[in-house]
Parts: C-alpha cells; structure tokens; sequence
C-alpha cells in the first residue's frame, strides 16, 4: 500500500474504533453518562483512596478555548470523509461509490485532495465552537 492509503485506512479504523467505543459505553443505558458518574482512575502507584482535589469551574475563556480546539480536531479528523461526500454529491461524482470516489480524490490530488479546504473551514469552524462552549 502507498502512503495515502495507509493514511487513508488509519482514519477510516480510528473512527470506526471511536465509535465503537462511544456506543459500548452508552449502550447500558439510554442517555449519556453524566461527568459526575465518572470517577477518575488512580495514578500508577497512588492510592484509589486519596482524596480528590475539588474542582474549579472553568472560565469563559478556558471554555472557548477548549470548544475552539475540540470542534478543529473534529473537523481536521472527519474532512476527507466530508471531501467524499462532496464529490458524490457533484455531477463529476454521480454513482460514485465511497470508495470509487476515494480512488478518483487520491488518483487526480494525492492525499492533498482530501484536505482541500480544510484551513479555512477549521477557523471558521473554530470560531463557532469557541462560541457555543463559552456561552
């Protein structure tokens, strides 16, 4: 296999292992487990029964920052999935499969191809979750 396509699978298994782990651990219950059921797991060699740190509350600015780099992570992981998707639904793309219109993205852009865009859609994107995590 090329480099792209190593690339290319690595992404697709992440997502799916994600995914996989996400529904294992909401699949006991019909609504997501709240942060206050989670306990943290002990440090290597400390003890479980040290007593916890009280938590601060984050600032605004902590929030945004953190809604800022979730949503560009996001993006950045889920674009070529989304270049596919926009070459399927183009005329140049009709009756593409998934992954025929993979083969044609990698065959005309290289690995390039499926980050086309990616910059200006991460900052932008960014800004938006910046706002909806701070507010």
């Amino acid at each position: 296999m090329t480099k792209g396509k190593n690339l290319f699978l690595a992404l697709i298994l992440s997502f799916s292992s994600l995914q996989n782990y996400v529904f294992a651990a909401t699949s006991n219950s019909n609504k997501l487990p709240s942060s206050s059921s989670l306990a943290p797991l002990p440090l290597r060699g400390g003890s479980s029964t040290a007593k916890a740190e009280p938590k601060r509350k984050l600032t605004s600015l902590e929030l945004a920052l953190a809604g800022s780099f979730a949503t560009m992570v996001g993006d950045a992981t889920l674009h070529p999935v989304d270049c596919i998707k926009t070459l399927q639904q183009s005329t140049e793309g009709t009756g593409l499969s998934m992954i025929g219109a993979s083969k044609k993205i990698f065959k005309e852009f290289g690995v390039g191809g499926f980050y086309s865009g990616l910059g200006t859609y991460v900052l932008s994107d960014g800004g938006a979750g910046a706002i909806k995590f701070a507010t």
